[in-house]
C-alpha cells in the first residue's frame, strides 16, 4: 500500500464532511490557492488530474467573481500558467442543501462547489455534467 492509499476516503465520508463545512463567500476566495486532490475508491480523479511529464495541476486564480483562473498548471515546478479553456466564473448556488460559492466553468461543462475548512483551507467538489467526479483542496 503506497502513502497515498493510506488516505483514501470513500465517496460517502467525503460527502457528509462536505455538506458538514460552512459556506464561503465569493469576496474570501479571491487571490491565489494551491490545490490538490482527495483520493477516493474511484479512479476518476487519475483522468483529471494526471500528471504528465514535467506538467502538474498547481492550484487556482480567482481575480473577482468574473475574472477565474481555473487551471493554472505548472512546469518543471517552475512556470506557472493558465490553460486554454481554463477559465470560470464564481457564482453562490444553492448545493447540498447550502448556498455554497460555486466556480462555473467558461466553455467546460464543469461546475466546482467550495466549502470552508477553515480560512485557509477549501473543500472543493467537481461535477462534470452533474456527476461528482473529483474530491479536492485547496489552500493559501
Amino acid at each position: 500500500m503506497t502513502q497515498r492509499e493510506k488516505f483514501k476516503q470513500s465517496t460517502k465520508e467525503l460527502n457528509e464532511f462536505f455538506e458538514s463545512l460552512d459556506s464561503i463567500d465569493i469576496k474570501e476566495m479571491l487571490g491565489f490557492w494551491k490545490g490538490g486532490y482527495i483520493y477516493t475508491e474511484s479512479k476518476l480523479w487519475k483522468m483529471f488530474f494526471k500528471n504528465y511529464i514535467g506538467f502538474k495541476w498547481y492550484g487556482k486564480k480567482f481575480f473577482k467573481s468574473n475574472k477565474v483562473h481555473a487551471q493554472v498548471w505548472s512546469f518543471l515546478n517552475k512556470i506557472k500558467f493558465n490553460i486554454p479553456g481554463g477559465t470560470a466564473i464564481l457564482e453562490r448556488l444553492e448545493y447540498k442543501n447550502k448556498v455554497s460559492t460555486s466556480m462555473i466553468y467558461n466553455y467546460l461543462p464543469i461546475i466546482d462547489h467550495f466549502r470552508k475548512v477553515n480560512k485557509d483551507l477549501l473543500m472543493g467538489i467537481m461535477e462534470y455534467r452533474g456527476k461528482i467526479t473529483i474530491y479536492f483542496f485547496l489552500e493559501r
